[in-house]
């Protein structure tokens, strides 16, 4: 140590070009560090991340909703609050303090939806060239061009319906995978389980029914063990993946029968049902396949030709009940729709419901880079 410390000079000569090297690249380093610390203190200085300002915002939005959310959801199930709102009502501060910028060029708003457990919360913030985001909607339009032919995203019944064998519709919420089944006139988006899993099992029904003097079960979805069962997905097994994404939805449970070719959704949609999880529809399935013989649930055969559906490992429940009877329901074993007395056992492949303002994060709904959404 002691002939380590022999060999450090005493004093340095500024005028020994064997150390004026190093003084200049130290003198540039310093220089460089102090421009990076005022040009961050200027622009940034004493404000919150654009991350903890989301969060400000959504904190903002729980607490007025906790004195203003009776009076909101008036038959609708989802409203936005603008960010001036919360900030002119005291719920949280201005942007330009949350940024430590006076010329800041933020503005935001807060969708307050139903949810299963009350209601969901997503902020969404626009700072310009600072900082922006897109909503799912937004990018998967971006990502799928409009075709009439072919698989593909379709301008279909009002909606938009993803159609074919080969689309790339994949959304994946926590550990969860789904695919996407079509955008609402809402531009809400429906999502269908992926991926079997044999906790979604189940009669569709199984109680007594006095109009056939059997255990066939009631084709009634309202009061049935489906929905028991559905519940129980959503508040236990799914629960951390899609609890606070699953938004309240009408969805349809009317009958049809079996050679009807309307495929609108005028026939399901007769009844609806306003629910946090349900299950797919006849004309669902009928819509995913581009076959043209693919028409009714007697041509069903054809269903499974160009259909994404048909990639799951067990026969599955529709919402659909048999019209004319009062306990027989639609199902789906992958290559064509029957119907079943409701006490049997298939996959209750559930679909939900998520808000198209939910934001986006990463992905290109490819199976190996799913859609992922902000949390």
């Amino acid at each position: 140590m002691k002939d380590v410390l022999s060999n450090i000079p005493k004093s340095v000569n500024l005028k020994d070009n064997k150390y004026l090297p190093i003084f200049l690249i130290g003198g540039v380093i310093v220089i460089v560090c102090l421009i990076v610390i005022v040009y961050f203190s200027f622009f940034y200085g004493g404000s919150s991340s654009y991350s903890d300002i989301r969060s400000i915002m959504r904190s903002a939005a729980v607490d007025y909703c906790d004195e203003n959310c009776d009076g909101l959801f008036e038959g609708v199930n989802s409203v936005t609050v603008p960010a001036t709102t919360l900030i002119s009502n005291g719920y949280m501060d201005d942007f330009s303090e949350l940024t430590g910028d006076k010329d800041n060029s933020c503005s935001g708003d807060v969708v307050i939806s139903k949810s299963y457990d009350g209601y969901s919360y997503i902020s969404k913030l626009d700072c310009g060239s600072k900082y922006s985001e897109e909503s799912i909607y937004d990018v998967v339009l971006r990502n799928n061009e409009i075709v009439e032919s072919g698989s593909g995203l379709y301008d279909l019944n009002g909606g938009k319906v993803f159609r074919g064998e080969y689309v790339d519709n994949y959304l994946k919420l926590g550990e969860t995978m789904f695919r996407i089944v079509k955008i609402n006139s809402d531009n809400s988006l429906l999502l269908v389980l992926n991926d079997y899993d044999k906790s979604t099992m189940s009669v569709w029904d199984d109680r007594y029914n006095s109009a056939v003097e059997k255990n066939d079960g009631i084709n009634d979805y309202s009061i049935s063990r489906a929905k028991e069962t559905l519940d129980d997905l959503i508040s236990n097994v799914y629960r951390d993946d899609i609890i606070n994404k699953a938004i309240g939805y009408d969805y349809c449970i009317g009958s049809r029968d079996s050679s009807s070719v309307v495929n609108d959704g005028s026939l399901e949609c007769s009844i609806k049902y306003n629910d946090y999880i349900s299950l797919l529809t006849v004309y669902d399935i009928i819509n995913a396949s581009v076959d043209g013989n693919c028409k009714s649930i007697d041509t069903s055969i054809n269903c499974q030709n160009y259909n994404y559906l048909t990639e799951y490992d067990s026969s599955i429940w529709t919402i659909t009940p048999v019209s004319g009877t009062t306990e027989q329901v639609y199902y789906y074993d992958g290559s064509d729709i029957d119907d079943s007395k409701a006490r049997v056992r298939y996959s209750l492949r559930f679909v939900i419901t998520i808000s198209g303002d939910e934001v986006y994060e990463s992905g290109d709904g490819t199976l190996e880079n799913p859609y992922i959404l902000y949390e």
